[in-house]
């Protein structure tokens, strides 16, 4: 993209993928981004902040599989605990939506296009984290 005739120079080494920070209620122009830029690879930070300590997010579940078919798209699951309660969330709070993920974002039976990330940060709101992590979340 380009501003007043000038292309920006390049911020990171050509290749790396650029973050999509987004929630639900951008997951639709994220999708319509990735899509007009198919040359370009993106990853989705922190599953676009469902609000897990709801327990659900219709919108969330319905957006983000358009932009999971997307192939220059993968997902980093980092952050969660931080849209969980953060005094009482367990690993059955955040399971619903990692498994969610990680089944939008497979592809075939040994392909899932996520990185998992946020430790330690991603524990600092409670100090805490499953003995067993990351293999805990996604069973």
């Amino acid at each position: 993209m380009t501003t007043s005739g000038a292309a920006c120079p390049p911020s990171r080494p050509a290749g790396s993928p650029t973050n999509l920070l987004v929630r639900a209620r951008e997951l639709s122009a994220a999708t319509a981004t990735v899509a007009a830029l198919p040359e370009l690879r993106f990853v989705l930070d922190h599953i676009a902040k469902p609000r897990i300590a709801e327990g659900h997010d219709e919108l969330w579940r319905a957006r983000l599989p358009a932009l999971a078919a997307r192939p220059n798209v993968g997902v980093k699951l980092s952050g969660l605990v931080t849209e969980a309660d953060w005094a009482n969330w367990t690993a059955e709070d955040l399971r619903p939506f990692v498994r969610f993920v990680v089944d939008r974002f497979r592809r075939g039976a040994r392909d899932v296009r996520l990185r998992l990330a946020g430790l330690p940060a991603g524990r600092l709101p409670t100090g805490r984290c499953p003995p067993d992590w990351p293999t805990h979340w996604a069973r």
